[in-house]
């Protein structure tokens, strides 16, 4: 297991929006946008104590910045700022090996113009990262957002990357 058994890495991918759950766009010093997830019940009642903010960041640096600058926002409006959940958008795609998820970006139409951050290689290198990301208080997880259509970047994510962030006691 790659993760921290006490302070597990949220996962999201990238999906159209489920039912019951309404995005708003949310301006905080410093970023230029946010989307902020809030589940809400048909009566318009926010259900559950968790919200959730996407990020994007050019790199680790400006994400860690950026997330303290929401909680930051979330005190001062005199919200539990760790109440939130908040996932770093992270463009991915990954293979077997780092050479052949490398040519598989190359020979996509994927240029380097991403406004957040990325990730090419390995499924154990991606769940690397993931860890890292909840383990420096960069983001409290990640929304990957991949940059292949192809099943096989699902399914490596589903059997290679996800069982290896989770705490060894649930898997046993």
């Amino acid at each position: 297991m790659i993760s921290s058994p006490s302070r597990p890495p949220h996962v999201a991918l990238a999906l159209p929006e489920a039912a019951g759950f309404t995005t708003t766009r949310t301006s905080i010093s410093g970023c230029t946008s946010a989307d902020r997830t809030d589940p809400i019940a048909e009566g318009g009642e926010p259900v559950g104590t968790h919200a959730t903010v996407r990020i994007q960041a050019a790199d680790l640096g400006q994400a860690q910045l950026t997330t303290r600058r929401i909680r930051s926002a979330e005190a001062k409006a005199g919200r539990d700022p760790y109440g939130l959940l908040v996932l770093l958008d992270l463009e991915f795609l990954i293979a077997p090996d780092a050479r052949r998820a490398r040519t598989e970006l190359a020979e996509s139409n994927h240029f380097d113009c991403s406004a957040t951050v990325r990730y090419v290689g390995t499924p154990r290198g991606l769940a690397g990262l993931i860890s890292d990301i909840r383990a420096a208080s960069v983001a409290d997880g990640v929304t990957l957002i991949p940059l292949a259509t192809s099943v096989t970047a699902a399914e490596l994510v589903s059997q290679q990357v996800l069982p290896l962030l989770v705490p060894q006691e649930f898997t046993d």
